[in-house]
Order: C-alpha cells, then sequence, then structure tokens
C-alpha cells in the first residue's frame, strides 16, 4: 500500500512537471490552433499572400495579447510584409479573420517569438503545421 501511494505522488509530481514545460506557447493549444486554422477558408488566403509577398521568412502561433481565449497566427516573409489571423479555438478561421500588412513591429515580432510556438506553412497548400521542437 505504500509503495503504491509513492508510485501515485510520484505520477503527481510528473504530471505538473510536464504540464509546466509545454512547448514554446504551450503545444496542446497551439494544436487546436492549427486545426481551426487549416479547417476554415485560412490556408487560401496564406498561399495567395506567400505568393504575392515571397518566401516565409517566420511563422508563429502565440496567445493573443489582449484576449485571454484567442490565439495569433503571425506570417512573415522575408520581404517583411506579415499576415495575421485571429484564432478563437472553437471556430475555423475564415477570411475575415486575417489582416496583412508590412513591417511589423520588432517588439511585437519578439513578443511572438518568445511566447509563441514556431509554424511552418505548406506553399502548396497554405496550411499551417507546428514546427519540430529542435533536438
Amino acid at each position: 500500500m505504500t509503495m503504491r501511494l509513492v508510485s501515485v505522488a510520484l505520477l503527481a509530481a510528473a504530471a505538473v512537471s510536464l504540464a509546466a514545460c509545454g512547448g514554446n506557447g504551450g503545444g496542446h493549444d497551439a494544436q487546436r490552433a492549427v486545426d481551426q486554422i487549416n479547417a476554415g477558408t485560412a490556408p487560401s488566403h496564406v498561399r495567395e499572400f506567400v505568393e504575392r509577398y515571397g518566401p516565409v521568412k517566420s511563422c508563429h502561433i502565440a496567445p493573443r495579447p489582449e484576449r485571454e481565449d484567442e490565439m495569433l497566427l503571425a506570417v512573415i516573409t522575408k520581404s517583411e510584409d506579415w499576415l495575421m489571423a485571429t484564432i478563437d479555438p472553437e471556430q475555423p478561421v475564415i477570411g475575415q479573420d486575417i489582416t496583412t500588412g508590412g513591417q511589423l513591429d520588432p517588439q511585437a515580432l519578439s513578443t511572438l517569438r518568445s511566447e509563441g510556438d514556431d509554424c511552418v506553412v505548406s506553399l502548396d497548400y497554405g496550411t499551417i503545421s507546428l514546427a519540430a521542437p529542435p533536438a
């Protein structure tokens, strides 16, 4: 019985540690965000954006600072143009959730990098996937 209690306590401690680790921005939420991006019309918008503005320099999925229940997709091209999409984890991302612009504020980009998860854009389809964690 004592050994079983010790095992349960160790498992509980391990679970707390693993939950605290997460990815850069919390892998589970990021994967849900990716699923909602790819479920809506966002992939066609992303594909058209990349075709128009050039190769992707970086892609991030991060918590949206001003709205706790939403996330943000940011795709930045080498020409410094950007596409951002607001992600509701319960709704597919559609065209009206997407904005584009140029010259993203360096502080905003730094926040996305530090608080978000890196992602990858499929150039053929415009779909998004989470980047593999560094080895």
